[in-house]
């Protein structure tokens, strides 16, 4: 599921494009492309849909789909000229979660720290906005 959605293609997809066309234009041979393009590419699903970093990378969607599985959680630079515009909580069953902490930061340098025991994720987006705005 992704954990965010940025325009798209973000600096960090371009980045892993950049990645797959330079190794493609520099392979002297047909082959397996490397686990470490994968793996790039399988983090960025994490941050756009499947289909949108497979058409950019000129990739297999379902093998990337397969591949993505696996992954757990993307990396993300903070990048201020280019902030996120929208973060999608992951579903979760019962819509209710233990403890957690949540770290926020403004890039008018104001930070907000949410520690929770338990909470509904009903709660959080008015936090958030209050905070946002």
């Amino acid at each position: 599921m992704k954990t965010s959605h940025l325009d798209f293609p973000s600096p960090a997809a371009l980045e892993v494009q950049a990645q797959f066309k330079h190794w493609r234009n520099t392979r002297t041979k047909r082959g397996k492309i490397p686990d470490e393009l994968w793996s790039a590419a399988a983090k960025l699903t994490k941050l756009h849909s499947v289909n949108q970093v497979a058409k950019l990378m000129r990739l297999n969607a379902s093998e990337l789909s397969k591949k993505s599985s696996s992954v757990s959680s993307p990396i993300i630079k903070a990048n201020p000229e280019s902030p996120l515009s929208f973060i999608e909580f992951p579903k979760i069953s019962n819509g209710n979660f233990g403890p957690c902490e949540i770290e926020l930061k403004r890039s008018d340098g104001s930070e907000m720290q949410i520690r929770l025991s338990s909470a509904s994720t009903n709660d959080l987006p008015a936090l958030i906005q209050a905070f946002v705005n």
